[in-house]
């Protein structure tokens, strides 16, 4: 996947709104929620390797470390 966080968040969320449609198949609501847990994965990864860049941009310049930050996406 070669997306940006905004790219792949927006997409996330078109997934979950369609997913509220009563109308939906179950065989498509197993898709959508496979597609979902998949942009979910690559945005924590986005998340979690911008933070060591951060961190490692402080370190290289002294700066003291960065709190710990709650995971959310």
């Amino acid at each position: 996947m070669n997306l940006t966080y905004e790219e792949a968040l927006k997409k996330l969320e078109e997934i979950l709104e369609s997913m509220e449609n009563d109308d939906i198949q179950l065989d498509e609501l197993l898709e959508k929620y496979k597609n979902a847990t998949e942009l979910h994965n690559y945005l924590t990864n986005l998340l979690n390797n911008i933070k060591s860049e951060i961190k490692l941009v402080d370190e290289e310049n002294g700066l003291i470390d960065m709190p710990e930050m709650e995971e959310e996406v």
